[in-house]
């Protein structure tokens, strides 16, 4: 009980400004998860372009590297193991000289950073924090493509 009043104290000092702010900003993230989960992923409204976005990304850039063209990619079901059961996930697999190299998932493709940093952008703030809340969106997005790039 005494954390609590503890938190309730700090919490009371911050201030108001602050507090709306981040009330904006988490009804903002609770309203998108809803229609994230009940409407677009069952349909992969967004991810499935931004998966193969990623993947295509992730082998040009593969393939820039190595200065070949032995990089590909193709659209899979992959099977894997959760809670003893047997799960199926669409996937971007990867390939080097038809041998598989990874796989990219919807929940790889960085859509939950990129809205994160979406409702930064709609909420009132000065234009230097926007612009570098852009600017970290989609160095975001490109570091995800070099991760790939790099597995």
């Amino acid at each position: 009980m005494m954390v609590l009043k503890q938190y309730y104290h700090t919490f009371t000092q911050v201030p108001s400004v602050v507090k709306l702010f981040l009330g904006k900003a988490l009804l903002l993230l609770i309203a998108w998860k809803l229609m994230y989960l009940l409407l677009l992923q069952p349909h992969r409204i967004l991810d499935k372009p931004l998966t193969y976005f990623t993947a295509i990304s992730s082998v040009e850039t593969l393939n820039l590297i190595a200065g070949s063209k032995d990089f590909t990619m193709q659209a899979e079901v992959d099977e894997y193991e959760a809670d003893s059961k047997l799960e199926k996930q669409p996937v971007m697999a990867i390939y080097n000289r038809q041998q598989k190299a990874l796989s990219i998932a919807d929940a790889c493709n960085a859509l939950e950073l990129l809205f994160i940093c979406r409702i930064y952008n709609l909420l009132p703030c000065y234009c230097k924090k926007k612009n570098s809340f852009i600017i970290g969106g989609l160095f975001l997005y490109v570091s995800s493509i070099f991760c790939a790039a790099h597995l």
